[in-house]
């Protein structure tokens, strides 16, 4: 195995680890369902980026790009909408309860 197939599956292993973690532990409900989606469309991008890596057709190497992209335009979604979310629960007034679950 080559250096970059080994950073990406221990990249792979820490976003599965981070989604466990975020599952396992939900951050408050203005992050929850976001924080999570962000986890997995970041998963979805570093197993297009291995697919990439260990392509031995041409057909397969697209394939492979067009997971990323997806995987891309997914994060960059989840990530607008996370930040939003994050944003209105740094504005609430102190003491304001949080939403419930």
């Amino acid at each position: 195995m080559t250096l970059p197939i080994l950073i990406d599956l221990n990249a792979a292993l820490l976003f599965v680890a981070v989604a466990v973690f975020v599952s396992r532990y939900r951050p408050p409900v203005p992050l929850w369902p976001t924080l999570f989606v962000v986890q997995l469309f970041a998963l979805v991008w570093i197993i297009g980026d291995i697919g990439t890596l260990v392509a031995d057709d041409l057909s397969f190497e697209h394939a492979s790009i067009s997971v990323i992209y997806a995987g891309s335009y997914g994060l960059m979604a989840g990530w607008n909408d996370r930040t939003s979310k994050f944003l209105v629960l740094r504005t609430m007034p102190a003491g304001t309860p949080l939403p419930k679950r």
